[in-house]
């Protein structure tokens, strides 16, 4: 069996996050569920397993409150939570926008470049989680 690991998880109020949440509790590992501003209580609705008002971050079951696209406050809370991994699945989606683009897609790719920026400087003392695939033979 896998060491268990303290893992950080955005978009844990969305579908694939709070099922992604889910599976880390049960295999035992500790996450800290990085919500919106305002969207912890959503959080805890979503995923049951962090459902507690009180936090604890000890035990590694935790909500905190984040804004996604501030990567230097996305390191702090990976740093307090002694994260050894980050998994970003948070998107902004709202239907009936005017501008789509502009209103979800150009917020969402901020906050995965902040997510990534935060987890370089956090993760592993800047060792990559994500290495580029060796190219073939062209």
């Amino acid at each position: 069996a896998a060491a268990a690991m303290r893992v950080a998880l955005t978009g844990a109020s969305g579908y694939v996050g709070c099922e992604i949440a889910h599976q880390l509790v049960e295999a035992g590992h500790s996450v800290l569920a990085l919500a919106r501003p305002g969207g912890a209580g959503r959080v805890r609705s979503c995923v049951g397993c962090l459902h507690d008002e009180t936090d604890d971050v000890a035990a590694g079951r935790c909500v905190l409150e984040v804004d996604l696209t501030d990567s230097d406050a996305l390191a702090a809370a990976l740093v307090a939570f002694g994260a050894e991994a980050l998994i970003h699945t948070a998107a902004v989606f709202e239907r009936g926008l005017a501008d789509p683009d502009g209103e979800m897609v150009v917020p969402t790719i901020a906050m995965a470049a902040s997510a990534a920026r935060a987890a370089g400087a956090h993760i592993e003392h800047g060792r990559r989680a994500w290495r580029r695939p060796a190219r073939g033979p062209s």
